[in-house]
């Protein structure tokens, strides 16, 4: 709903903790769909929140992930794995629901 919202009123959305704080890399689903591309479970995600409109910010300090993370323009997630990864709860929520913040 707010990414739709985003969209209607030209605002550009950022992913803040697009790997779930690493969550997302024990899901059983997203392991497969990295061996299917041959990319890593990251550049899986990273590509979904591209395709999506969305711009992922990763964080890293590792010199070989940060250029993994910028590798992923050579391939093109199809819309059944969109949908699939759109739809998984595994991971939960990676912050905090801007609906609900208490100040």
């Amino acid at each position: 709903e707010t990414l739709e919202f985003c969209r209607r009123h030209h605002i550009t959305v950022e992913g803040w903790s697009p790997l779930a704080t690493g969550k997302i890399f024990e899901v059983p689903a997203m392991q497969q769909l990295a061996q299917k591309y041959r990319k890593t479970v990251a550049q899986i995600c990273l590509r979904w929140c591209v395709q999506r409109g969305v711009i992922p910010l990763p964080k890293s300090v590792t010199p070989v992930r940060i250029r993994e993370n910028a590798q992923i323009f050579d391939f093109v997630l199809g819309s059944e794995d969109m949908e699939r990864i759109s739809g998984m709860a595994e991971c939960g929520w990676s912050g905090l629901d801007p609906d609900h913040l208490i100040y």
